[in-house]
């Protein structure tokens, strides 16, 4: 069985916020109040659910200075998600 860009369709349909910018970005060992911590940021009141977090990150007045993401965890990875972010792709912020 072979994955093809058809598969994931449904994604753009689902996720149309998330689909046009997001970042995804696993970190092993780390625990999601760690990994705040280690990019600058502060655990705020969250919220539940990825639409829910697509709402939050697109709702913050334009130019706040912020970025709103979201961490999870997976075994013994954190899953941190940011819609419209890119701290996982920068890697002055990322590798350390």
């Amino acid at each position: 069985m072979q994955t093809s860009a058809r598969d994931f369709l449904w994604f753009d349909d689902e996720f149309p916020d998330l689909a046009r910018a997001h970042c995804l970005t696993f970190v092993r060992d780390v625990p999601p109040r760690e990994l705040v911590r280690r990019l600058g940021g502060r655990v705020e009141p969250g919220v539940t659910g990825i639409h829910a977090l697509v709402d939050a990150a697109y709702d913050r007045p334009s130019g706040a200075g912020r970025t709103v993401f979201g961490t999870t965890v997976l075994g013994e990875w954190t899953l941190l998600v940011e819609p419209n972010g890119w701290h996982g792709s920068d890697e002055a912020l990322a590798l350390p």
